[in-house]
């Protein structure tokens, strides 16, 4: 039974003063964001209360990076949410930090003797960062920017706010920080609320265009395909918001299954979201694909995203599982 899914009044006022915060920052540099969202709070949420933090959770991180990605904002958030969870240093806004998932290296020493040597690939705002977090077997390294042996190269995403980056490490030093399970499981997360944000706001607009443009006489939302499809989009909200909520709350430690939630979190932001926001494309007919309308920036959003940690990994993580559990059964 999930009986404490439903937000508290807590959470909306932090999710509410986010919103406020999130709606001013258009066009502003990522550095001018992070200066806002750190006087707000918003890089602390998570964050160790020893170190300045207000260790909040995940039930509350995720509604902040939710707000976020709504206002299409063009910083890091999740990432540098996870980074300031797992490192010190990223709650002040004077650096920038974001996250690697997707590490193809090797890692030599222990201790201050680590060196990374490898591909951290398809990392969000990594042309931008100070501060990277490296997730690999052996553990969460964190390296800088500016040291040596890092060479940071523009990739090709659909995300063009939010510039991605391949980052190749020859020999790198870097600090061994925490654990790799927990760090993924968050940042998959967090990342899905911000999809899930997109989405949202993607489909508020088609609804609103549904009800106020009219054809033969009548709205097109009544229209039983349209209202058929928004009905639909509604769902796969509902779905994914859910499923992201159950998935924060086990990484707070509320439900024991973190790494099946979490799993079914991403699962679902990846393969329905999308779809939330092409249809919300499709709604607003040849408008919805202009520059002055935001659609596509929030499907170039979902797109880049649901390609860090694609859908079919997390369904196939999740499905390995069920078998073990059946086997041993």
């Amino acid at each position: 039974m999930i009986e404490d899914i439903a937000l508290t009044e807590d959470q909306e006022a932090f999710r509410a003063s986010s919103a406020r915060s999130f709606a001013v920052c258009h066009g502003q540099s990522a550095r001018d964001i992070a200066a806002r969202v750190a006087a707000d709070g918003s890089l602390a949420v998570m964050a160790d209360p020893a170190v300045g933090g207000l260790g909040l959770g995940a039930g509350v991180a995720w509604l902040v990076t939710r707000a976020a990605g709504a206002a299409l904002l063009s910083y890091p958030m999740a990432e540098a949410i996870a980074a300031a969870w797992a490192a010190e240093g990223l709650i002040d806004g004077t650096l920038i930090g974001t996250v690697g998932i997707a590490f193809d290296g090797i890692v030599r020493g222990t201790g201050v003797n680590t060196r990374l040597s490898g591909v951290a690939a398809n990392i969000v705002s990594a042309p931008s960062a100070d501060r990277i977090l490296i997730a690999a077997p052996e553990g969460v390294f964190m390296i800088e920017a500016t040291q040596t042996g890092v060479a940071i190269s523009p990739s090709i995403a659909l995300d063009l706010e939010r510039p991605y980056g391949d980052i190749v490490l020859t020999d790198t030093p870097a600090l061994r920080v925490g654990d790799p399970d927990r760090l993924i499981q968050l940042y998959g997360t967090l990342r899905a609320a911000d999809m899930l944000g997109a989405a949202e706001a993607a489909f508020s607009a088609a609804c609103g265009h549904a009800s106020g443009r009219r054809q033969f006489g009548k709205p097109l939302s009544g229209q039983q395909v349209v209202s058929t499809d928004l009905a639909r989009d509604h769902y796969r909200l509902e779905c994914v918001q859910t499923s992201i909520a159950y998935a924060a709350l086990a990484w707070d430690g509320r439900y024991g299954d973190l790494a099946d939630a979490c799993d079914v979190a991403v699962a679902l932001a990846g393969e329905m979201l999308p779809l939330v926001v092409e249809n919300a494309i499709q709604i607003h007919g040849a408008m919805g694909f202009t520059w002055e309308m935001s659609l596509h920036r929030a499907l170039r959003r979902v797109r880049s995203a649901a390609a860090v940690a694609p859908a079919a990994a997390a369904r196939q993580a999740l499905a390995a599982r069920c078998i073990a559990n059946w086997a041993a059964v």
